[in-house]
């Protein structure tokens, strides 16, 4: 019975080992959509640079479209959307239906490209909200 145990023991580790891939998956050697850093609290595309306001979560653009962000304020009812591309249909904050919403969009004009920022926030946050829009506006510069 020892004998069985340590011999089992001993195949085990080979038959695990035969599960690793001898050769790269394709998911892993090509990662479609514009690449992005985030380092020491910058975002960083191959269009922009720019600072996400404190405590607010990032959200990378789809791998289809133009370099941009979306961050969100801690609450989630708030959205500053910055992006290289046209804004088109813009993200909505999941807020009530009875919730007014106040928006705005900036274009920025960096060497290599025209960025712009779309906010979006309740009536009564917005001047909260529009301090930290200017921040990030602030912050961006060509990479």
């Amino acid at each position: 019975m020892r004998l069985f145990a340590w011999a089992v023991l001993l195949a085990l580790p080979c038959v695990l080992l035969a599960c690793v891939p001898a050769t790269t998956p394709p998911q892993l050697d090509y990662t479609p959509g514009p690449p992005v850093v985030i380092a020491d609290d910058v975002f960083t595309t191959a269009a922009f640079t720019v600072t996400p306001p404190e405590g607010w979560r990032v959200i990378t653009a789809a791998a289809d479209a133009p370099p941009g962000a979306i961050f969100v304020s801690p609450d989630d009812t708030a959205l500053i959307f910055v992006t290289a591309g046209p804004i088109g249909e813009p993200p909505r904050p999941q807020v009530d239906a009875e919730t007014l919403l106040r928006d705005d969009v900036e274009t920025v004009a960096l060497a290599n490209a025209e960025i712009r920022v779309y906010t979006v926030a309740p009536q009564p946050d917005w001047s909260d909200v529009q301090v930290a829009a200017q921040r990030v506006i602030t912050s961006l510069q060509t990479p």
